[in-house]
């Protein structure tokens, strides 16, 4: 039988243990956290900003050979 200290000690033991690889086994719901984030924050830019939206429309959407996007000043 255990006494209040040995218990305690041994149950920040297993505390411990289980924790061990927390931060490996939650890495990929990081990424996917800072990854969205970053995109999120990037994309902005994409919508409201008109020489960025242009220069992606001719450089990614038509490749110089259609403009949808016409009479903006």
């Amino acid at each position: 039988m255990f006494n209040r200290e040995e218990a305690e000690k041994k149950f920040l033991d297993i505390v411990a243990e289980n924790r061990r690889g927390l931060w490996m086994a939650t890495l990929p719901y990081k990424l996917g956290i800072v990854t969205a984030v970053t995109v999120a924050t990037v994309s902005i830019p994409m919508i409201f900003e008109i020489n960025t939206v242009l220069w992606f429309n001719e450089l990614y959407v038509t490749s110089g050979k259609f403009i949808f996007i016409t009479n903006i000043k």
